[in-house]
């Protein structure tokens, strides 16, 4: 059984994201699937034919669960969403601890959400997805502070005076 089943058109044109009622020339379409035996994303690009309600994968070698992974860590059942003020695509998903069930038990929480990260297709290929840390990422720890000449030696500890963490 399929879970944490996504399905967006992607572009073949540009990196705008579209909104999921895209169709037409020029669009292709994601479908994107995880399930909790194998804790992976797998998917597939193809073609949807709006009026029979039909997605055709354009390599049914490659199709969801058999070809592409969205991840190749321990990442698994993600979703997208559209953000059309930036249009853009930004998935999501968990990611699985290394360590043992019963260390989430005593914790009392296992797996994390990732960052959110843009998806687009790749141009080239036409037949893989880019995915890349959204840019916001890039203002949560930076603050104009640059550490230079530093050496670290295996096993050096140096404090860094980086601020307050929020």
């Amino acid at each position: 059984m399929w879970e944490f089943v996504d399905f967006y058109p992607v572009s073949l044109t540009n990196d705008s994201a579209l909104d999921m009622a895209a169709y037409g020339p020029g669009i292709k379409h994601v479908t994107k699937e995880s399930w909790e035996g194998h804790r992976k994303d797998w998917y597939s690009i193809g073609t949807y034919d709006a009026i029979n309600d039909k997605w055709t994968p354009d390599n049914p070698e490659l199709d969801v669960g058999i070809g592409y992974r969205c991840d190749y860590g321990r990442f698994f059942a993600s979703k997208s969403l559209y953000d059309p003020l930036k249009k853009r695509r930004i998935t999501w998903g968990y990611v699985a601890e290394s360590d043992k069930h019963n260390q989430g038990l005593t914790r009392g929480w296992a797996t994390i959400f990732n960052v959110g990260r843009t998806v687009v297709l790749n141009r080239k290929t036409r037949t893989h997805l880019l995915h890349w840390p959204v840019e916001e990422i890039e203002s949560l720890r930076y603050n104009g502070q640059e550490f230079n000449e530093i050496e670290l030696e295996p096993g050096t500890i140096i404090p860094l005076e980086i601020g307050t963490a929020t």
